[in-house]
């Protein structure tokens, strides 16, 4: 892994939580085997992506998915109208506030920073 002075091990622990997340994820979606996973993650988020795979690799040794490589995309930031329940990306709520009603109540749409957003077998 990295080096260890770098990273703290509360980081390490998310990163370890999240690849954790990915292959429960796949496993409930029925995948196995060797695969390329394009993962999407929201940008200018505090992910260590090379952490990522590195704690999905130690994950998944000696299991099917052992040799399987995430591949990262970003996407925006999506935020969605508390009132109205329209999405927005982030850069065309500026000022912070819905488009279609004029509300300032905006929230997040997105609860993962990172979600399986393609499968090649």
């Amino acid at each position: 892994m990295s080096d260890k002075s770098e990273i703290s091990d509360s980081e390490l622990m998310h990163e370890l939580h999240r690849a954790e997340a990915l292959i429960k994820e796949l496993r409930k979606r029925g995948f196995s085997g060797k695969l390329e996973i394009e993962v999407s993650h929201i940008e200018k988020t505090m992910i260590t992506l090379e952490e990522v795979q590195e704690c999905f690799d130690i994950l998944a040794e000696n299991t099917d998915l052992y040799g399987s490589m995430l591949m990262f995309t970003e996407k925006k930031i999506a935020l969605r109208c508390s009132e109205c329940g329209t999405t927005h990306n982030i850069e065309e709520t500026i000022p912070m506030k819905c488009r279609n009603c004029n509300s300032t109540s905006l929230q997040i749409d997105e609860e993962d920073d990172l979600t399986i957003s393609q499968l090649n077998l």
